[in-house]
C-alpha cells in the first residue's frame, strides 16, 4: 500500500512507433507519450478512497510503481522485501505509528 500511495517513480516516456487512437485521442507515430504511474496508482475505479493511506488495502498489490509486464522494473521483489524488513523493525521498536 506504501508502494502504491507514495509512487516511488512519477512516470514513464516512450515513442509511439505506429498511428493509433487511444480514448478517442490520435497518438502519431513519433509523438512522446507519458504515463504517468502516480494517477494510475489513485484511480478511483481500481481503489477506494485512493487518496487515502489504507495499510491493510485488500487490492493494494494492483499498483503500477514498478511497471507492468516486460517493463516491469526487475528490482521490485528487492524494494518489497526491505519495505517489509523496515516495516517489522518500526513495529518492533515503536508502541504507535501515526501517518501526518
Amino acid at each position: 500500500e506504501i508502494i502504491r500511495w507514495q509512487t516511488p517513480l512519477a512516470y514513464m516516456r516512450r515513442i509511439a512507433t505506429r498511428d493509433t487512437v487511444l480514448n478517442g485521442q490520435l497518438i502519431r507515430k513519433g509523438d512522446k507519450v507519458i504515463m504517468w504511474y502516480a494517477s494510475g496508482n489513485r484511480d478511483e475505479n481500481v481503489f477506494e478512497r485512493p487518496d487515502d493511506l489504507i495499510i491493510d488495502r485488500s487490492n493494494a498489490r494492483s499498483h503500477l510503481s514498478f511497471g507492468f509486464g516486460v517493463h516491469r522494473c526487475m528490482g521490485n521483489r528487492l524494494a518489497e522485501l526491505q519495505l517489509r524488513i523496515l516495516w517489522e523493525e518500526l513495529i518492533e521498536r515503536f508502541e504507535a505509528i501515526s501517518v501526518l
